[in-house]
């Protein structure tokens, strides 16, 4: 407020004296007109950003103040000829279009002309910018339940700001689905954030990105929309770091005990740019090897060279994940099946993806009538022959009849749990000498 009444008396003051730029009035014999000039105005994005002044024609030696609307920024000493420069940065002020004045006040000169200060969002998380509304190549990747701090500035003063992200595929207002976490400017309403009377407000909010509507390096928007029809649009972006695809032929995952996997590095995709992913086995870190090198990490640069790991020691179905180093949310699983040829003949059931179009790796034994599921068999005998039964409720039924096991004596079988009544069964394999443990559901 007293800022506020400073600068009534100030205008009043100045143009009592003299007129709006160009501003002339008598000193003596001579007519002197003053001017000023924001030399950078279409540079200008908001807050934070330069404000390069130039005055020009005032009175020699003169120390002219610089006001932006009720803010002083600063003074600048003019040449013996009436003429000086000075850079300021803007203040945390509401936006749009704001007076510039500059007044020499003990010579009772002032010019004025006008900026455009707009709204800007700032998107910061772990002290790194995510993306900044006036720099284009700010944009940083967001994983699913990262903490977002948000910063708006050059909005109007009190007012409310509808924030929506669109993480999951479709716009939702942050503030009413309850993602704000943290509110250090500003206010909350039901529905919005109030911006304070700088027109500024700081928040702190968790991400929501949908792996199933939005792929890795998909760009989310966060809008913000104010209530005053005076006030502009804004947004900022970033990129999603959602799932990954693991597109490698489950017979190439199929391993003889003892031997090593290999396969492309761009059979993971899409991988984030330079975004650090590691493969676990069983919930272990795997020592890699990539071109040659020992590593626990693989990255986007690494999409055309191959990558090799020790299989599991232990026969039987194993679970085969991708994360980013240091999180824990799993991109993708698939299936390893580690097999003994001639060994102890044993069956597993392991569950799909949701889409029910690839084994997962996970071992489970609580199904539901119409599941899809993945029977495997591991350690029989090189291309055994054997057939696969399920015991029902009102019987015995055939999963797979004559099924071939490869070399290594392994195989799989896609199966859809029938519609019988619920309970326990059994699901065995067997040939004409022998017969495998069951595998109980």
């Amino acid at each position: 407020m007293t800022k506020l009444l400073a600068y009534v008396l100030l205008m009043i003051l100045s143009f009592s004296v003299v007129a709006v730029m160009p501003s002339a009035f008598s000193l003596g014999n001579e007519d002197v007109t003053a001017s000023i000039d924001d030399v950078n105005d279409d540079d200008i994005d908001g807050v934070g950003d330069d404000l390069e002044v130039e005055v020009e024609d005032f009175p020699e030696d003169a120390t002219v103040e610089i006001w932006l609307g009720n803010e002083k920024l600063g003074t600048l000493k003019v040449d013996d000829g009436g003429d000086g420069s000075k850079t300021f940065e803007i203040p945390e002020i509401p936006g749009g279009e704001i007076l510039v004045l500059a007044v020499a006040k003990s010579e009772r000169v002032s010019a004025s002309t006008t900026v455009d200060i707009e709204s800007r969002l700032e998107l910061k998380s772990d002290g790194n910018v995510i993306d900044d509304t006036n720099d284009e190549d700010s944009e940083r990747y967001v994983e699913n339940g990262q903490l977002i701090v948000v910063v708006g500035t050059g909005f109007g003063a009190l007012d409310d700001i509808t924030l929506e992200d669109d993480g999951t595929g479709t716009s939702i207002n942050i503030v009413d689905e309850g993602m704000v976490n943290s509110v250090s400017i500003g206010s909350l309403t039901d529905d919005a954030i109030t911006t304070n009377g700088d027109g500024s407000f700081k928040l702190v909010y968790t991400a929501d990105i949908d792996s199933d509507e939005v792929e890795t390096s998909d760009e989310i928007s966060l809008t913000a929309e104010p209530d005053r029809e005076s006030s502009l649009d804004t947004n900022a972006d970033y990129l999603a770091l959602a799932g990954v695809d693991i597109d490698v032929s489950l017979a190439d995952l199929i391993i003889e005990k003892g031997d090593e996997i290999t396969f492309d590095v761009d059979d993971i995709s899409p991988l984030a740019e330079s975004v650090e992913y590691q493969i676990l086995v069983d919930g272990s870190t795997q020592s890699l090897e990539i071109d040659g090198d020992s590593v626990n990490i693989f990255t986007d640069a690494d999409d055309d060279e191959e990558v090799t790991f020790d299989a599991p020691s232990k026969t039987g179905p194993h679970k085969l994940d991708v994360i980013i180093k240091g999180g824990n949310e799993v991109l993708d699983s698939t299936l390893i099946l580690v097999s003994e040829e001639g060994g102890s003949a044993e069956i597993a059931i392991v569950s799909t993806n949701d889409d029910f179009d690839e084994p997962t790796g996970e071992d489970i034994d609580i199904v539901t009538v119409g599941q899809k599921v993945i029977v495997v068999l591991y350690d029989f005998d090189e291309d055994e022959e054997v057939s696969v039964s399920m015991s029902t409720s009102t019987g015995q039924q055939d999963v797979q009849a004559d099924f071939d096991l490869d070399s290594i004596g392994a195989g799989e079988i896609e199966f859809t749990i029938p519609s019988s009544a619920g309970g326990t069964y059994s699901i065995w394999a067997e040939n004409d000498d022998r017969e495998s443990g069951d595998e109980i559901i």
